[in-house]
């Protein structure tokens, strides 16, 4: 869980701010940002499959599963940087930090006012969780004394036009029951002494559906930040994509870029642990030690469908005379 961020949120709320319900007393803007973190509450309270027609599986919810990644860090230049940081093996040569808890990360770059100036990016490959963690940490602020998340789903707003304004009321829009009207800085002003953090989740999806040139869209971002300022609302915005979208997609200087860490045995054991302490003692998982099944389960969704696909049977030690990729273990999934 993200422990040390909890700790520092609760530390955080000794100062004395206004909550939104002592600023927005019965008014519709309370009502609609309730809905959205009320939407935000249930997405980790979702179990992790909507449908689950496998006798006996019994799944856990996605805030009981969860586990932190490590993560390496940046400040981005230009000029040294490149796109060296969508390469693995380029890592090396590119001088970064490492860390164990992103939510303690995440937390002071929110804090740090440097950040009103460009947005936060967290990068990771396909399945490593991007999703997952925005949802949690969205859920920790809400709570919180200077912050109020907004989670914008990318996948479901208008991938025709590339006004961030309008995505992020779209993705407001999009969580609430009956889709109000929503003006995501009409309410802001409301709440001056907070900071509103936009979560900005998917940005690959969006980029895949679209059939316009968003390869500014992060600069589109900054713009925004910086015409809020005008406005006197200092925002933050985090951008979650996968690596492989990024390169030829523009990045302001000295935005932050945070890059999920594949899971190491530790983590894929505590996984699986949590998974084992949901199911019936003769449905227990255990991965095999194969060097194929070793690099699948490095993303926590490629583990969790490991999972689903030994579940009834064992069959993941019943193929050892077989390889084992992502083709296939789709494949054998959809069998």
């Amino acid at each position: 869980s993200l422990l040390e961020l909890d700790n520092l949120l609760l530390k955080n709320s000794n100062i004395t701010l206004q909550s939104l319900k002592d600023i927005l007393k019965d008014t519709d803007t309370l009502t609609q940002i309730e809905a959205h973190h009320n939407f935000i509450e249930a997405t980790v309270n979702e179990e992790l499959l909507e449908e689950n027609d496998i006798k006996e599986l019994k799944l856990p919810r996605r805030k009981e599963i969860y586990i932190p990644q490590s993560y390496k860090y940046f400040y981005y230049k230009e000029v040294s940087h490149k796109k060296n940081y969508l390469d693995n093996g380029s890592w090396s040569s590119i001088e970064h930090k490492e860390d164990e808890d992103i939510g303690k990360e995440l937390f002071h770059a929110l804090k740090n006012p440097h950040n009103m100036n460009q947005p936060i990016i967290i990068l990771g490959h396909p399945g490593a969780g991007k999703s997952m963690f925005s949802s949690q940490f969205a859920y920790k602020l809400i709570d919180n004394n200077e912050f109020v998340p907004f989670l914008i789903k990318l996948r479901g707003v208008d991938s025709g036009i590339t006004d961030i304004d309008a995505h992020i009321n779209k993705g407001i829009q999009n969580s609430i029951s009956g889709k109000p009207n929503i003006n995501w800085t009409d309410w802001a002003r409301e709440f001056p002494d907070k900071i509103p953090v936009i979560i900005l989740d998917g940005f690959d999806e969006l980029l895949r559906a679209s059939q316009t040139q968003l390869n500014d869209y992060i600069i589109q971002i900054q713009k925004l930040q910086k015409s809020a300022q005008n406005s006197n609302l200092n925002i933050r915005v985090i951008l979650t994509s996968r690596l492989t979208i990024m390169q030829d997609v523009k990045i302001p200087e000295n935005s932050l870029i945070i890059k999920l860490n594949s899971f190491d045995s530790k983590r894929k054991e505590l996984w699986v642990n949590k998974w084992n302490e949901k199911q019936n003692s003769n449905k227990q998982f255990k991965l095999p030690r194969r060097e194929d099944i070793d690099d699948l389960s490095k993303e926590p969704l490629l583990l969790f469908l490991l999972a689903i696909y030994d579940f009834e049977n064992n069959d993941l030690s019943k193929i050892e005379e077989e390889g084992l990729n992502k083709s296939l273990l789709y494949d054998k999934l959809f069998s």
